[in-house]
């Protein structure tokens, strides 16, 4: 759908803590870290995942304000098992009460917005 998928963390101590939530936008729409509150603009930012290696160009501008990243970092279940053994029980569900996280409700664009987009319908 053209879109990518972004959050924003902070490390504290070893574990990534979220301060903006997960969210799905066009590649041109991500917005700087300096448009965030004042309060969360201290620190160095770095810019992790594929979007940054496939918007390039529309990437660009966001990755010039970062202080670092690597287009081909991706999570994994070792990541996913460090986080949760630093945070502790904090937060742990059973297993059959566990859900995944959809950030875009919406699987397919209408052909109206695919148009209004610039693509076929």
């Amino acid at each position: 759908m053209g879109e990518i998928y972004h959050g924003r963390y902070r490390v504290e101590q070893g574990v990534a803590v979220e301060i903006v939530a997960p969210v799905c936008c066009a590649p041109g729409d991500l917005s700087l870290p300096g448009s965030l509150p004042e309060s969360l603009q201290e620190g160095e930012w770095f810019g992790l995942g594929s979007a940054f290696a496939a918007y390039e160009a529309e990437l660009a501008p966001v990755r010039a304000a970062l202080s670092g990243g690597d287009p081909l970092a991706v999570p994994d279940a070792g990541a996913l098992a460090r986080q949760a053994a630093v945070r502790g029980r904090a937060g742990i569900v059973p297993a059959e009460q566990a859900a995944p996280l959809y950030v875009r409700d919406k699987v397919a664009l209408t052909t109206a917005e695919r148009l209004a987009r610039g693509n076929k319908a």
